[in-house]
């Protein structure tokens, strides 16, 4: 679970504003759930968590978002419920904790937020509320010990999201995050897919990195991985140059020589074959290459080599 959806920026007693506020609200909220499944920081069902469906919230002013999807066209409103439907799971507030939060110097009590701290994970938040307009939100985390006959306070800041200018930094942290998870090259392969969407693996990758499954190694084929990744995110057509990072072609030599030709040919996951004569090379001793192919129409790049440097006339 990532995302806990504050319910405490909806509340009626702190939000307490008019129709046009949560209605710009409600925009910037969609807006900001459109862009994490883009990023594909949203994948499975319950990665944001709520006590209410979300069409079901009333803001305090005779409006909710059954309202607004009624005003909005088809197309969005569809995209709405099954955005819903995929992403989002109903909780219950069984805990014996809770989090609270001083708002215009009222206190005012999450059903919810408290599962940030428990879960190690992120609030979502409408706009409507400037206390919730903040990267980070600030609070009290109590903790009731009933075998104890005790409660203790904590002082935390939790990370908040509300707009979706956050999630290009948001992005990086995640990746970062998964990228921590990544142990081994058995790791790296069964989580490939979600690591980096805009790549495609020949299957014969698998075994160059079960051959050298290091795991300072595969942090460093990561590394270049995510550079490729990100390619199509800013380019339309592929160019080398554009890449950077030490990236070439093969030389005429290399491509004109048919034993060296064959070390660079591998079955793509298509079926078909292909000669890979682009690659990237690593950063301090070890002499590796990633050989890539880039396909401008997919806007993907496909991995056909990840290993020691590959035989040449001079090496």
């Amino acid at each position: 679970m990532k995302f806990i959806l504050n319910d405490l920026s909806y509340h009626k007693d702190v939000t307490n504003c008019n129709v046009t506020k949560v209605r710009d609200s409600i925009n910037t909220f969609i807006e900001l759930l459109l862009e994490l499944a883009k990023e594909n920081v949203l994948k499975d069902k319950g990665d944001i968590a709520c006590f209410v469906k979300p069409v079901d919230i009333d803001f305090g002013c005779d409006f909710n978002l059954r309202d607004y999807l009624k005003e909005t066209n088809n197309d969005c409103r569809r995209l709405f419920y099954r955005f819903i439907e995929k992403y989002v799971g109903d909780v219950f507030n069984t805990s014996d904790s809770e989090f609270s939060c001083i708002i215009n110097n009222n206190n005012y009590t999450s059903k919810i937020l408290h599962k940030v701290i428990e879960e190690d994970c992120n609030a979502l938040s409408f706009s409507i509320c400037d206390f919730f307009c903040h990267d980070n939100i600030k609070g009290k985390y109590i903790i009731c010990d009933e075998e104890l006959n005790d409660t203790r306070e904590e002082d935390k800041i939790i990370p908040n999201l509300y707009i979706r200018t956050q999630i290009t930094n948001f992005k990086a942290e995640c990746k970062n995050d998964e990228y921590e998870k990544i142990l081994s090259a058995y790791d790296f392969w069964e989580n490939r897919n979600g690591l980096f969407p805009h790549l495609e693996f020949c299957e014969s990758v698998r075994q160059q990195l079960y051959d050298n499954p290091g795991k300072q190694h595969i942090k460093s084929i990561m590394k270049r991985l995510e550079i490729l990744n990100e390619y199509y995110d800013k380019n339309d057509k592929f160019n080398i140059t554009n890449l950077g990072h030490k990236a070439r072609d093969e030389s005429q030599t290399v491509k004109n020589n048919s034993k060296y030709k064959e070390f660079r040919k591998f079955k793509k996951p298509n079926g078909s074959t292909s000669y890979f004569f682009k690659h990237i090379s690593f950063s301090g001793d070890f002499q590796g290459r990633i050989y890539f192919e880039a396909e401008d129409t997919l806007k993907k790049i496909c991995i056909g080599y990840i290993g020691p440097h590959l035989p040449t006339a001079k090496f």
